[in-house]
């Protein structure tokens, strides 16, 4: 329906998540055939779960019919190639951990893994980024750019910003970061 829409530019689609908005993103890179009618994701505050992304294997539920807990039981394989990807994560957030653990329930894997694991899923070939090898781009936010043959996975670690993708310290940056994203 947003195609409909005459302003619409469907060959320029970017979806921004926050915190269980990114849980869905992550659901969509995961699960949605290529090609994706999105073409940029910003993911924010938020990684996948353990059920998602275990021992290299990517899984999705093999029931979805939303009658209770899904149980990720089926190996998938992301399809290529993949969008853009624009991710930002806080070192503080104790909601979703950035390092990885246990919360609400979830066992979440850290921000680097899960970045690098979708920049493989999407052609990457290195190795994981070392977390000394991020490049500082301002005081406080390091990125991580693994560049797939298709589009580049990008990754921010946000030194003490909490469970906020707009945190105080921080707000400008995303906000400008986001713009310069959308608008291109």
């Amino acid at each position: 329906q947003v195609g409909e829409i005459q302003q619409a530019d469907m060959d320029d689609v970017t979806i921004f998540g926050t915190s269980n908005g990114a849980g869905m993103i992550y659901r969509l890179l995961i699960e949605v055939a290529a090609p994706r009618p999105f073409h940029k994701v910003i993911p924010t505050v938020s990684t996948m779960a353990e059920d998602q992304y275990r021992g290299g294997i990517f899984y999705t539920p093999s029931n979805q019919n939303n009658t209770g807990d899904n149980v990720y039981d089926q190996a998938i394989v992301p399809g290529k190639p993949g969008p853009e990807i624009h991710y930002f994560h806080g070192t503080a957030d104790r909601t979703v951990p950035y390092e990885a653990g246990t919360s609400l329930g979830v066992n979440f894997i850290g921000a680097q893994e899960a970045t690098y694991a979708l920049a493989q899923a999407f052609g990457y070939e290195g190795a994981q980024l070392a977390d000394a090898a991020g490049v500082t781009v301002q005081t406080g936010v390091t990125k991580y750019e693994y560049s797939t043959p298709d589009k580049s996975v990008i990754h921010y670690k946000m030194t003490d910003m909490g469970h906020n993708a707009f945190d105080p310290l921080y707000s400008d940056f995303v906000q400008d970061y986001i713009k310069t994203v959308v608008e291109g």
